[in-house]
């Protein structure tokens, strides 16, 4: 059984940005990455929000893009997630998220 389209994508597209030439030059130098990660998705049961994201998928974007001690940005924080794994990583965090049911958790 199906639910909606028949077809449906099999990826999201995650967009991140960086400033300055020192950022370019970093991902350069951690180029040979698939830009195809096959990674499960949160189970149901254990999704905080519902458009939540794996931890796994975080800690490759945040590796690929930065450094211990810069600053990760997220404009919809939900869940969390991504402060989670930035703090994990050494990284400053700063996130928004409009809805109070997941701020301030």
């Amino acid at each position: 059984m199906y639910v909606g389209n028949y077809h449906r994508y099999q990826y999201e597209l995650i967009i991140f940005a960086w400033k300055g030439k020192q950022a370019n030059r970093l991902i350069m130098k951690r180029r040979n990455v698939s830009d195809v990660w096959p990674i499960k998705k949160v189970p149901a049961h254990k999704m905080k929000h519902p458009t939540q994201k794996p931890e796994e998928i975080m800690e490759k974007i945040i590796y690929h893009s930065s450094e211990e001690g810069n600053i990760i940005v997220d404009f919809f924080a939900g869940s969390g997630v991504v402060g989670k794994v930035a703090k994990e990583m050494k990284r400053d965090y700063i996130g928004f998220e409009i809805d109070e049911k997941y701020t301030n958790k």
